[in-house]
């Protein structure tokens, strides 16, 4: 199959085909923490977490194409844990460090491979690469500021619709990060005039200093009324256009 027919298929379809995939199979064969995860192996999770994106109550208001997103994220979103899990050998826990960064370079290449464009390829790959950010909100320092730095990077809206598919789509009732935490995200969001576009920020200069400094402020705007004078100098290499300034002596 290539891309073209995949985004059309029926969720059956696009099942069937990931299961002849080597990826697919090697999540089959993927345990995982019964106590996050008691359904079992990685592949069941992955296909709970593709039925309940239809049953979300916002999925009806979705375009065709941002169901198409959510849908092949859920299809790859733990698709590297077979590359990262390990048990520790004195509890007999399974973890998955990683695997979310691990898994935006795997889908990457599956998705260029079938020849997915690179607009929709790149937003499944950032939505895979942060799939479990809301779900930790809580233990941010500075959870506005982590709402707000994503919104540049993803939809908050289809993080957050992923978010509560992905906690649904599995077996385990009692979790210390239940699904109400991820509301958190989509009040901020919300809250700060991010949930459906980029954090609107007084400028561009003002968006710079806060991805850029260690301790950003989100509401400093930045002065932008500079007054000066601009001289350009061109010349040939060693003509001394270094050296000559307006009204100096030649």
């Amino acid at each position: 199959m290539n891309w073209q027919t995949l985004k059309h298929a029926s969720l059956d379809d696009i099942l069937h085909w990931a299961e002849s995939q080597p990826w697919c199979r090697a999540m089959a064969d993927c345990a995982q923490d019964a106590e996050w995860h008691s359904e079992g192996d990685v592949w069941t999770h992955t296909k709970m977490v593709c039925q309940q994106l239809a049953k979300l109550e916002d999925w009806s208001t979705l375009t065709s194409d941002e169901q198409t997103l959510l849908l092949f994220t859920a299809l790859f979103h733990d698709a590297a844990k077979p590359l990262t899990s390990e048990c520790d050998p004195e509890t007999g826990r399974i973890t998955s460090p990683k695997h979310a960064v691990k898994g935006e370079h795997l889908t990457r290449g599956v998705l260029r491979d079938l020849g997915c464009d690179l607009a929709t390829r790149e937003v499944i790959t950032r939505l895979v690469r942060y799939h479990g950010r809301p779900a930790f909100l809580l233990e941010r320092s500075e959870p506005v500021h982590e709402v707000v730095r994503l919104s540049w990077l993803v939809s908050n809206r289809l993080l957050y619709l992923f978010a509560l598919a992905d906690t649904r789509g599995r077996a385990t009732d009692s979790m210390s990060r239940p699904e109400e935490n991820l509301h958190y995200w989509k009040l901020l969001a919300e809250e700060n005039g991010c949930y459906d576009q980029p954090y609107p920020f007084a400028n561009d200069h003002a968006r710079f200093l806060f991805f850029r400094q260690w301790e950003p402020n989100l509401h400093y705007i930045p002065h932008e009324a500079f007054v000066c004078r601009v001289t350009l100098l061109a010349g040939l290499p060693g003509s001394g256009k270094a050296r000559r300034w307006p009204g100096q002596d030649l």
